[in-house]
């Protein structure tokens, strides 16, 4: 949750572009750690290190089009993303086992690696975002958050500089999901596609 939620806090505080697609980069990440062992017969904890941009590649598309759109109307969008990725999940039952989900056999009987693991994580997301939001982007982000035309008037472009704040959003995501898989073992796409489990809880810890 820390991870989702400084993730959040970058492309929806210092960005103002409020998201509701967390889940969706979660359940990337989740799905491209368990399909790795499930096709592939490869470690779930490569997931860690492809669930990130597993994500990133979905966002990035869906923030080329969407982020044309402002407020609620972006809003509503990243809420139509999670739900055609839950939906898709659901019906290509030969590629993601729909409903029946995945399961794996966790790589640990104890909880404490699970923790340092994702203490470690969470350490590294919220010194990355206290880098970004101190670096030059970082002021971009906020002047897009305060005013989006006067910062296109200053020669900013606010178009690259939101897909910059999504794709941070969605690789810190994508990797909390790829953990997930392992720690828990088992994801179905009403789990990981959850929007009150994961894109308002992300909301919540954020604020």
């Amino acid at each position: 949750m820390v991870v989702i939620g400084s993730a959040w806090n970058l492309i929806a505080g210092y960005t103002g572009q409020v998201s509701f697609g967390d889940a969706a980069f979660f359940g990337c990440g989740a799905y491209t750690a368990g399909l790795l062992a499930t096709h592939l017969g490869i470690s779930t904890w490569w997931g860690l290190a492809l669930g990130g941009f597993t994500a990133v590649a979905v966002g990035l598309p869906f923030g080329w089009i969407c982020f044309r759109m402002r407020g609620a109307y972006f809003a509503l969008a990243t809420l139509a993303l999670n739900e055609v990725l839950r939906h898709v999940a659901t019906i290509a039952e030969k590629f993601t086992g729909g409903m029946v989900g995945i399961l794996i056999m966790p790589s640990f009987m104890s909880k404490v690696p699970y923790f340092y693991i994702a203490l470690a994580m969470a350490v590294a997301s919220l010194a990355s975002l206290r880098w970004v939001v101190r670096s030059k982007p970082g002021y971009y982000f906020v002047s897009i958050r305060e005013d989006q035309d006067a910062a296109e008037s200053l020669g900013i472009d606010t178009h690259l500089y939101k897909m910059l704040s999504l794709a941070y959003a969605a690789f810190w995501t994508g990797i909390a999901g790829a953990l997930y898989m392992n720690y828990m073992g088992f994801i179905d796409p009403h789990v990981v596609f959850n929007l009150h489990d994961i894109s308002i809880m992300a909301i919540l810890v954020a604020s």
